[in-house]
């Protein structure tokens, strides 16, 4: 069973809700996937917010947005911008969206990763993208987004080295496996690139603070604690060692 931060159980009693198909991918996750992948729920870095990442020490990690979206109502424009049939508004592009998480992390994110990008092409593959439609199948993708553009040797060459497209049909041990192999999370092609330093440096961006790792439960505090938060005194100066819960108890 893969190892998900925060806990379901924090994820669905948290203040927001997942979506359902947040909430569906992460069940197959750590229902399918062994303890060796880590996999992280909307993890906060530094004002990105992906909805999924997928962490394997050793290979590397998968990016995944995901989309509820119904594709019957949207279509690509000429320059391939995402469009609402109904009203023919522009929205953001998730294959962008997603490609945008990757570029952050090595432009912004994880110390030393671009350097060693600019260094070694290869390092580049260390980060895959992916997008989950949920209420889409895998036909139905490709509909929209590939094969209307057979002959556009470009974009599929984009597709192909950039993103990969998960339906909801393939949520299944096959197909899964497939996307795993194809980028490297089920290969030790990566694992020279992918050191432990590197492995180490996406652990501590990706691991979710406290607050989030507690959303939603109840905190035991002490009986001095508690006459503290109640207390009817405007000014209290509260003293205490490092954890100790000073901080904790001025946010209750």
């Amino acid at each position: 069973m893969a190892i998900l931060y925060p806990s379901l159980e924090t994820i669905i009693n948290g203040k927001v809700k997942p979506e359902p198909g947040e909430l569906h991918l992460l069940k197959y996750l750590i229902n399918n996937l062994d303890n060796s992948f880590e996999v992280y729920f909307n993890p906060m870095l530094n004002g990105d917010r992906p909805d999924v990442v997928i962490l394997r020490k050793g290979f590397g990690v998968l990016i995944i947005e995901v989309k509820d979206y119904n594709l019957d109502s949207y279509r690509l424009d000429e320059r391939k911008n995402w469009v609402v049939k109904h009203n023919n508004a522009r929205i953001k592009s998730p294959i962008n969206q997603a490609l945008k998480y990757k570029e952050n992390l090595f432009n912004l994110h994880i110390p030393l990763l671009l350097e060693k990008q600019i260094l070694n092409f290869r390092f580049l593959n260390i980060v895959s993208c992916a997008i989950y439609f949920h209420n889409a199948s895998e036909q139905e993708i490709n509909d929209l987004l590939v094969s209307p553009y057979e002959h556009d040797v470009k974009y599929k060459s984009f597709l192909k080295y950039n993103i990969n497209f998960i339906g909801r049909d393939n949520l299944n041990e096959l197909d899964f496996e497939t996307l795993l192999k194809k980028i490297k999370l089920k290969s030790s092609s990566t694992q020279a690139l992918f050191s432990d330093e590197l492995y180490d440096s996406f652990k501590r961006f990706l691991s979710p603070p406290r607050h989030l790792i507690e959303d939603g439960k109840n905190i035991p505090y002490s009986r001095r604690q508690i006459e503290i938060i109640h207390s009817q005194t405007r000014e209290q100066r509260i003293k205490g060692v490092v954890g100790s819960g000073k901080t904790t108890i001025l946010a209750d």
